[in-house]
């Protein structure tokens, strides 16, 4: 079998490497735009749905394309976590022994230095990621949460699988599983609540306006809005209130107060 010298295959210049990049972008573009299409119908099939199977009706296929990649961009945290996570996810237990079981220099397990990693994860990492998370000072410290319990879970369960009686273990690994839980749940949360209409929106204030004006003795909330539509339900005591109604409104009236 020839060789195959180096110099035969000298690097691509920049020009001919974004030449490159822009053939294979122009030949994933329309199964990016297509998966974009099926996210987005299948986030506002929800929205309707989640009112009433009488509103899936008022779906709109023009609102597709934009709401796929509104949904993309909010997937996007989920996806560098699982970028990141790979090599842990995919690991055998050699990988994580080699890296995370502390052993002498006369191969002797330090059953003692493992568990001072753990405790000391347990007792300043953990409460200062759930500090930052719940009160609100940086919640993007889920993220975080999430990286650095998943590794800790599994090492520890590895740990309790080698050393039969080291039931410890099993515990950290546990705390670390639910640490881990909760971290993918606090993400989720602040990641889908940017989905809702945020409340600086001023325009919203023209339709509560006109339910105030029809409506005053209701509450009223802005469940979802397309293109379209904007659908809203008013209810007396709880938005749980089983005679709660739905106002569906043209999209016009999202835009201009009939005061004016």
């Amino acid at each position: 079998m020839n060789e195959v010298n180096p110099e035969n295959n000298p690097p691509k210049p920049l020009s001919l490497k974004l030449v490159s990049a822009f053939k294979n972008f122009k030949e994933y573009l329309p199964l990016a735009i297509a998966s974009a299409t099926i996210i987005g119908g299948i986030n506002q099939f929800y929205n309707l749905l989640s009112i009433d199977t009488y509103y899936v009706r008022f779906f709109s296929a023009t609102q597709l394309i934009s709401d796929g990649l509104w949904i993309l961009y909010l997937l996007l945290p989920f996806y560098i976590i699982f970028t990141i996570m790979l090599p842990f996810i995919i690991a055998g237990d050699k990988y994580y022994l080699e890296r995370f079981d502390p052993v002498s220099e006369d191969g002797k397990f330090q059953r003692k230095k493992a568990i001072w990693y753990n405790v000391l994860l347990i007792m300043t990492l953990y409460p200062t990621s759930y500090y930052f998370i719940l009160t609100g000072r940086w919640p993007y410290m889920s993220f975080l949460l999430v990286m650095y319990t998943f590794p800790a879970m599994r090492a520890n369960f590895k740990l309790a699988k080698k050393y039969d009686k080291e039931i410890i273990f099993e515990l950290f690994g546990f705390i670390s599983f639910l640490a881990f839980l909760s971290g993918l749940y606090f993400t989720w949360t602040w990641t889908f609540r940017d989905n809702e209409i945020p409340n600086n929106l001023e325009n919203s204030s023209f339709v509560t306006d006109k339910i105030i004006k029809n409506y005053p003795n209701y509450s009223n909330k802005i469940l979802y809005m397309n293109d379209k539509y904007v659908f809203t339900q008013i209810y007396c005591d709880s938005i749980d209130d089983p005679n709660r109604k739905i106002l569906l409104f043209p999209i016009e009236t999202f835009q201009k107060s009939e005061s004016k």
